[in-house]
Formats: structure tokens, sequence, C-alpha cells
């Protein structure tokens, strides 16, 4: 009999499963099956549904360009949507965890992007005291060839740790810090990292989208080949309109380390991979 370990992204992705057996977990945490599978998906049929008010609502200027605010009855509206959306990806996932393994029970179905309340948004984060169902244990995955750590969740952020990061201070002064010592955070998964030393972003916002201005990259080799006007190299430039076009490769353990490091919950179990599926 396998367990499932199901994830959850808002957004339009392809959809993967993993097969994993038991490495070790603390006694009383994990089920006593020898093997469990993981499923990520989403639901990409009512994707546009969503992402259609980003045309509508009034348009706010930000550091990263302009975005989309909603208010009233309009924010009342959408709120209501992303509930469908996200009640129908986590059914969605159940089915699709039936189609692929057969029989199995659920362990954990939690949203790690989107919405968690009306304004309130988490982006590939968990929400350690997630009240919706289930058990509070989250799997956080790095890459394809890398355990996976399974946490039971806990409230976080203590105060000690808002200390250590130097966020206590700024908190205080905003009058944010009740906020942040009940964030309850726990990343999903181990995240990007993009292999490029870019140090300038600017942000240009055009009848096509954001464009960003990468610049700024390692020093020349030889004078000449600086810019006069820019300071860098003439081949030093780049111009995207989405980060996907930049080449990443994906974190390791060292997310795993801050999370233990910094108390966002218990570490329960390992999981090792045994075969990756991406559909």
């Amino acid at each position: 009999m396998c367990a499932n370990a199901n994830k959850f992204d808002c957004c339009d992705c392809s959809p993967w499963q993993e097969t994993f057996e038991k490495v070790t977990s603390l006694p009383g945490t994990l089920p006593s099956y020898e093997y469990f599978t993981i499923l990520h998906g989403s639901g990409p049929e009512l994707k546009e549904e969503i992402y259609s008010y980003a045309d509508g609502g009034n348009t706010v200027g930000t550091p990263l360009g302009e975005t989309t605010a909603l208010y009233g009855n309009e924010a009342d509206e959408y709120y209501a949507k992303w509930e469908r959306l996200e009640s129908f990806s986590k059914r969605r996932r159940e089915l699709l965890a039936e189609k692929v393994v057969g029989s199995y029970d659920p362990i954990s179905n939690y949203t790690h992007q989107g919405l968690f309340s009306r304004n309130e948004a988490r982006l590939g984060c968990y929400d350690t005291m997630d009240s919706s169902g289930g058990n509070h244990l989250f799997p956080l995955t790095l890459r394809w060839d890398t355990p996976v750590y399974i946490f039971k969740g806990e409230s976080n952020l203590s105060e000690e740790v808002l200390q250590r990061l130097g966020f206590l201070e700024r908190a205080g002064r905003l009058g944010l810090e009740e906020d942040l010592k009940k964030i309850n955070i726990l990343p999903h998964g181990g995240g990007y990292k993009i292999e490029l030393d870019y140090q300038n972003i600017e942000v240009t916002n055009t009848k096509l989208g954001n464009v960003f201005s990468l610049s700024n990259p390692e020093p020349a080799v030889r004078v000449d080949e600086v810019e006069a006007e820019t300071g860098v190299t003439e081949f030093g430039g780049m111009n995207i309109t989405n980060p996907r076009e930049l080449p990443y490769t994906y974190r390791g353990k060292k997310v795993v380390r801050k999370a233990i490091e910094f108390n966002l919950s218990n570490l329960v179990g390992k999981l090792r991979p045994l075969m990756t599926l991406k559909i």
C-alpha cells in the first residue's frame, strides 16, 4: 500500500509524481508504510478565470513594476473564485493520485502557493498551522536526486529568531511584530538558484509587459571592454521579459538546514527518491 503526500501550486505547472521509500522517521509521525508518493499539480483548467482579473481593477505602481489591486465587490468576487480554485485543485490531485498509484492513504494536501486570506499571498511557503485538514505534516522537496524532508508544523517565528535575523526592531517600528511572531512559514522546496552575478535590475513597463534590464556582471578583463556610459562590459547587458528565461539550478540542503536553524518546524522524517515521473 502506498501513502501519498500531495502538494499544491495555484499556478499553471506541469504535473509530476515521485515515489520514495522511508529512510527514517520519528516514532508516531509518519505512517508505517514502506513506500510513499508525492504528487505535484495545479488546476490549469481554471487558470484564465483567475488571471483575467489582472486586466481589470486598479493599477498600482510598485518597485517591480505595475500590478493590479482589487477593492470592494470585485475583491470579494475574486476571493470566492480563488476558494473554488483551491478546492478544485485539491480534489483534482486526489483523483489523479487514484489513477497514478491506485489505492492510497492521503497524508498531506496543503496549499503552498496562493491566497491564505483576503490580503495574504504566499509564494512557495506553507502555513505550518494550516487548519484546512490533515495532520500538519509538510514535505520539503529539493531536487529529484536528494531526499525529501518531512516536517511537523510548528508555530513560528520566535522573538529570538526575529532578533537574530535583524527583523525585530524594524517590525516594532512598523507595528508588525505580532504578525511576524505568528507568520508560521515553511518553504515547500529548495527554490531556484540563478547562476548569474548581475547586481543592477531595472524594470520598464511596456505594452508587452514588464521588461527586466540586468547589468553589472563580473568585472571586465580589459579596460577597453568597458563602455564609458554604463560602466559595464559591452557584452554584459541583458533584457528579459520573464525570469524563466534565465539559466538556473535548484538549491540544495542549505534550505533544510536554515529551516532547522530558525526553528520553523520539527524535522520528523526523510524519504529517499526511487522514481520521478514528469508528465
